[in-house]
């Protein structure tokens, strides 16, 4: 976890320096370059420090890669393709499944992660600029280029007057100089950015700590431990193919964040006191080959599979909220910042997700402490997300002065703003 916390800030500025595109590419090949390496480690402190390196550059890939796609689309499938992109990371785990199956030689194994990405390499040279971030840093031309290369292998209509319009209206007077100037410390100087900034990280933190939390802890629900982890996997996957009519609601981002981390930390709470009343635990520990657990005793198993429902709902509506922070986070910073932004919440994501185990270590002394922890993270990020603006049907800002511009919501509704319009110039390429 502290390799992909590493890998979500640093690359995040990187990204916002120096493009999209190069760095997703300085990512994967560092990233390929690490994991061959560790073919041939044999100490414990260099696998340590290989692994630390390898979790940096993958999560690299997932939030560099983000940004890229989400400025690339339009706001017609920015919503969908947004919350598929994740998609890709389920398949990952399925094909390494496969691997580890037939294969439980990790040396083999990271062998084969070299033959699996290696193909990906020539797809960099195939692969456009980020559109958005040319524009960010001045490079009109550049821009200008990149898009009419874009129109012309799409068929598309993209002319001068288009793009005179766009840029009159859409594109703030900010120099190229302005806008690198701006890196993780400005996310805590502004005022807006820092309270926007901290409720982000915050509904990461909580986002991550409960989905892996919740995955972590399948076995410890009643029934099978690989059939409950397999319906973690496909309550997973579910809720990203859900998570898009969440977004296009009239919830909007701030109402579907807010509902989802509310239902998600009933579910939680629900659990617990179900487990905790079900009457199935004595409390008492036993030994089991050579380990200690919870001494269990006969029961209604009724109550028990009702607390793992709950849970799976907990999990499920974790999978859909890790969907949407994704979207909502890239909409809600302008371009010059928004891989660095989207590296520092993803950061506090890690952190979460590096604490949820320790959180659970705490219901030998406290039972029911860590679902009754997950629950009230829950409520807290939902009350807090509805202090955030609504970005739905509203194009991605471009420029510090486009987010100077925004107001934040001063109603605790988690119905989308009434004004919230599409904007009169339509920037569906962009």
């Amino acid at each position: 976890m502290l390799g992909l916390l590493f890998g979500a800030i640093v690359f995040g500025k990187i990204s916002d320096r120096i493009g999209r595109k190069r760095g997703l590419f300085l990512a994967f090949t560092l990233g390929l370059a690490t994991n061959f390496l560790l073919v041939f480690v044999k100490g414990p402190v260099g696998f340590t420090i290989l692994r630390f390196f390898a979790g940096a550059f993958a999560h690299a890939c997932v939030v560099v890669s983000y940004v890229y796609v989400i400025e690339q689309i339009g706001p017609s499938w920015r919503t969908f393709i947004g919350s598929q992109h994740l998609q890709f990371f389920e398949l990952g785990i399925v094909v390494l499944s496969i691997i580890g199956y037939y294969n439980r030689d990790w040396h083999d194994v990271q062998i084969a992660f070299l033959w699996v990405g290696i193909p990906f390499i020539p797809m960099y040279f195939a692969l456009p600029r980020s559109t958005r971030w040319l524009y960010s840093k001045g490079m009109v031309k550049e821009a200008r280029e990149n898009l009419a290369a874009l129109s012309a292998k799409t068929n598309g209509s993209i002319d001068t007057n288009f793009l005179d319009k766009f840029e009159e209206k859409f594109l703030a007077p900010e120099s190229s100089v302005a806008c690198e100037s701006y890196g993780v410390v400005d996310l805590f100087k502004n005022s807006k950015l820092r309270k926007l900034t901290l409720i982000m990280c915050f509904n990461w933190f909580v986002t991550s700590m409960v989905y892996y939390g919740l995955g972590l802890n399948a076995g410890s629900l009643s029934g099978d431990i690989f059939m409950n982890n397999a319906l973690c996997g496909i309550f997973d996957a579910f809720a990203k193919l859900v998570a898009p009519l969440f977004l296009r609601s009239k919830l909007g981002r701030r109402g579907s964040l807010c509902f989802l981390f509310v239902v998600g930390g009933l579910s939680c709470v629900g659990s617990m006191m179900v487990k905790l009343n079900s009457g199935c635990y004595s409390g008492e520990k036993i030994m089991e080959n050579d380990c200690e657990i919870g001494g269990k005793i006969e029961c209604d198993s009724w109550t028990e599979e009702i607390s793992k429902w709950l849970a799976l709902g907990g999990k499920f509506c974790s999978s859909a909220t890790f969907t949407i922070v994704y979207v909502y986070t890239a909409e809600l910073y302008p371009t010059c910042i928004r891989a660095t932004a989207l590296g520092i919440s993803s950061a506090g994501g890690r952190i979460g997700g590096a604490v949820s185990p320790l959180i659970f270590g705490l219901d030998e002394s406290v039972p029911g402490f860590s679902f009754t922890f997950f629950g009230l993270a829950g409520l807290l990020a939902g009350y807090l997300t509805l202090r955030l603006p609504e970005t739905q049907n509203r194009p991605m800002m471009q420029s510090m002065a486009d987010f100077n511009d925004l107001e934040f919501s001063k109603r605790n509704t988690v119905f989308r703003d009434k004004d919230a319009k599409r904007p009169l110039l339509d920037n569906s390429t962009l």
